[in-house]
């Protein structure tokens, strides 16, 4: 969860729970929607600042309840990078998430993800593509040539020009609530002065500054006052800037930027995640009205998303930690006569007991659009298959 009006000087937005309440409201109803697999955000653009709004919606009564709001930039910097460990708080809602993530330079910074829920599911290297911006708590802007030599930004961490420390990664010994924050070490490669509205009233101004850095540009958004005076007239494109800062990645983007994806790996992984982590409501949005359910090893069919999604909710509760299931993306690897599905096929290799004590294979039938109208699981041991 990252809110920091303060960055863009809207704090009095948010002053009282009233005026939050309005906001919430007010993105709510004109804000972009975006659906995730566990509820959906609403993405309001307040200029160059964005509010998004994070809502569960009830299963049983069909209501949407206010989970909490996220800002970001309306930036255009782009991270390819991966997911290296969950950092995820305890207290945190199902619709937000920390990471760290890590890029092919080796560099790792901690991220909260924005609209996280749009992605099937995350796991330790997880492909992301991420709009990135940056909020600064501390920031320094220096001359040109202080990017040439090696910062110390904390006892023992040195940053060269693009370095990122992971500063809330660095043991149990941070306190909560600096363990979302990341150190950078870069040059600004654009200053814009950011504006926000509402409506077509100008409300504040604050410093756009995109920075390099190893994993790729982000934008750190803060107010002038955050600068010391008399480093004003240095916030400007080839300065040199350290910053302390909360990392803000929306993972609506890419091919994500209008919500969920509805295609057969998605779905895969959706599933994977719920065989893996359980939480049968979230593969609501990608059953088909008139799903099929069927086993091999049962008699029967199960008709409906709501008997489907009911079904899954005993098996998971039934299951142990023994008994839990190991998912992995698969296909199958030879086509056999006599069986439905054959090579080529994508599937989840189900195990239980162990990582690669196989038991069965799921299949999906999709609809036009991408939705699930059939799950099938196998244990016929005719079929190969081959983890992807």
């Amino acid at each position: 969860m990252s809110a920091f009006f303060e960055n863009f000087g809207l704090s009095e937005l948010v002053a009282k729970p009233e005026d939050t309440f309005r906001l919430a409201t007010l993105a709510s109803v004109e804000g972009q929607r975006i659906p995730g697999y566990g509820g959906e955000y609403c993405r309001c653009r307040l200029g160059d600042a964005i509010v998004n709004v994070r809502l569960r919606q009830d299963s049983e009564t069909g209501e949407s309840e206010l989970l909490g709001m996220d800002t970001h930039g309306a930036s255009d910097c782009l991270w390819a990078c991966e997911a290296a460990d969950d950092l995820t708080p305890a207290h945190y809602d199902e619709l937000s998430r920390r990471l760290l993530v890590t890029g092919s330079s080796g560099a790792a910074a901690v991220v909260e993800i924005v609209n996280a829920d749009v992605l099937p599911g995350i796991w330790p290297g997880t492909a992301l593509r991420l709009n990135m911006a940056g909020f600064p708590r501390e920031i320094t802007y220096l001359p040109a040539e202080a990017a040439e030599t090696p910062r110390q930004v904390e006892e023992g961490v040195l940053l060269g020009k693009g370095g990122l420390f992971a500063c809330g990664y660095a043991g149990e010994a941070v306190p909560e609530e600096e363990r979302n924050l990341t150190r950078l070490f870069g040059v600004v490669k654009d200053v814009r002065v950011g504006e926000t509205y509402m409506g077509m009233e100008l409300m504040t101004t604050f410093v756009r500054a995109t920075v390099e850095t190893a994993l790729g540009d982000v934008e750190l958004c803060h107010t002038a006052e955050l600068v010391a005076e008399e480093q004003r007239d240095l916030v400007k494109v080839g300065a040199a800037v350290s910053a302390l800062c909360v990392l803000s990645g929306d993972a609506a983007a890419g091919d994500w930027a209008g919500g969920i994806v509805y295609d057969e790996q998605s779905d895969l992984l959706a599933l994977r995640w719920f065989f893996e982590e359980g939480n049968a409501n979230r593969l609501r949005p990608i059953l088909h009205s008139e799903c099929v359910y069927d086993s091999d090893r049962a008699e029967g069919q199960i008709h409906g998303a709501e008997s489907v999604v009911a079904l899954l909710k005993d098996v998971e509760a039934a299951l142990t930690p023994e008994s839990c299931y190991f998912a992995r993306l698969a296909h199958l690897t030879e086509s056999t006569e006599g069986l439905p599905y054959g090579r080529g096929k994508a599937c989840l290799a189900l195990a239980q007991g162990g990582p690669e004590q196989y038991v069965a294979l799921c299949f999906l039938e999709l609809d036009s659009v991408g939705r699930i109208k059939g799950i099938h699981l196998s244990g016929d041991g005719r079929y190969a298959f081959e983890v992807d």
